[in-house]
């Protein structure tokens, strides 16, 4: 199990289809079409009148054009509407700049007569913007980030069918969006055996992308009112508590094991992780000694401890000072201390016995009672 921001994120396919599969494909459907990806058509002589959609949709497998995609990415950076149409030729001006032909659609999108609402909210909107942001630090899209602009504020998304075939790539800006497809027009061939889009298609998003940025250079995509910044586990996918640290595998540190996630604001669905510690949602009554504890080195003295004479030998000086202790890997227990080797009093003596003196007399006085 995953969250869906590295589902996304690292494009497991897996994760896509458990989702799709708990929400079933109708609206799936539904929510295509309104990002402007209409239902396929059905080769002639196919006797489904009202074509009904496997499962399989959820892994990418009916056709959709290129300017369908790009159109619907065009709703991330927007807050979740995108434009009713594209169009190809906004103006036609000659060698001085004279206008000699705008198009009338292209007036009528500047003017928002052409922006279809409702794509999504501007909450998923943006928390998809942060999922495909990180993409490019530590997903999928790593392998495109050094293509695109250093101050690169936007996301991108990679795309690649199973017989390498089709490659897919998707990035946008707050001002611009491109969408890049590579494969061959005629036949289901594979590029070549190995082919990816953040291989075939990263440097056509960021010749792209860089050339745009000089006449509309982008600007931050903020977060909307609609959200939150939250703190949440990587590894149960639940709000952070003080307790999630893990160990980093690349030098066995013990760190901060989290990441910033956008919740829907007042959003108090989500509980807290109770793996690392204590679920601090949970009633009082409810903790018990068996939440996990964090296995942390223990603390070994360096100097003596006791005040004053030790006549039973209950303090040996023999714990090394500064001693360091290897982290703990998954499933591993505490280290003990230094196991002592010899016994300081059996070392120079034979006799080992310890002689106590008899203990003196106590005398209990007895109150005396007056009889009336």
């Amino acid at each position: 199990m995953i969250t869906a921001h590295r589902g996304l994120s690292a494009s497991k396919i897996a994760a896509s289809l458990r989702m799709g599969m708990e929400m079933g494909t109708a609206p799936f459907v539904k929510k295509l079409t309104d990002f402007g990806i209409r239902k396929p058509v059905r080769e002639a002589g196919s006797t489904e009148v009202n074509p009904v959609y496997r499962p399989k949709i959820f892994v990418g497998t009916e056709p959709a054009s290129l300017k369908e995609m790009t159109l619907a990415y065009t709703a991330i950076p927007n807050g979740g509407s995108r434009p009713q149409d594209i169009y190809y030729l906004d103006r036609i001006e000659d060698e001085d700049g004279q206008l000699i032909w705008e198009s009338t659609q292209a007036i009528e999108t500047r003017n928002n007569a052409q922006i279809r609402k409702g794509a999504t909210s501007t909450a998923t909107a943006f928390q998809l913007h942060n999922i495909l942001n990180s993409s490019l630090k530590n997903g999928s899209a790593q392998r495109v980030a050094p293509y695109l602009p250093k101050n690169f504020k936007g996301g991108v998304k990679t795309g690649t069918t199973y017989d390498f075939a089709d490659n897919w790539l998707f990035g946008y800006d707050s001002r611009i969006t491109c969408g890049i497809w590579v494969g061959f027009l005629e036949g289901k061939k594979p590029i070549y055996h190995g082919a990816f889009s953040s291989d075939t298609c990263a440097s056509v998003l960021g010749a792209a992308i860089t050339e745009a940025e000089r006449q509309f250079p982008a600007g931050e995509l903020a977060p909307p009112p609609s959200v939150e910044r939250v703190e949440i586990c990587l590894t149960t996918g639940k709000r952070a508590t003080h307790s999630c640290y893990d160990i980093d595998p690349s030098d066995k540190k013990y760190r901060r094991h989290t990441i910033f996630e956008y919740l829907r604001k007042g959003d108090s669905s989500l509980p807290f992780c109770d793996l690392h510690g204590e679920d601090v949602s949970a009633p009082v009554s409810t903790f018990t000694a068996q939440n996990r504890i964090l296995p942390l080195p223990p603390i070994l003295p360096t100097r003596p401890i006791l005040q004053g004479d030790d006549p039973y030998h209950t303090e040996l000086n023999q714990v090394p000072a500064n001693r360091n202790f290897e982290l703990l890997g998954a499933g591993e227990n505490v280290p003990e201390a230094q196991a002592i080797s010899a016994d300081p009093v059996s070392s120079d003596h034979t006799d080992t016995s310890i002689t106590l003196p008899a203990p003196r007399p106590i005398t209990i006085p007895v109150p005396e009672f007056i009889h009336l």
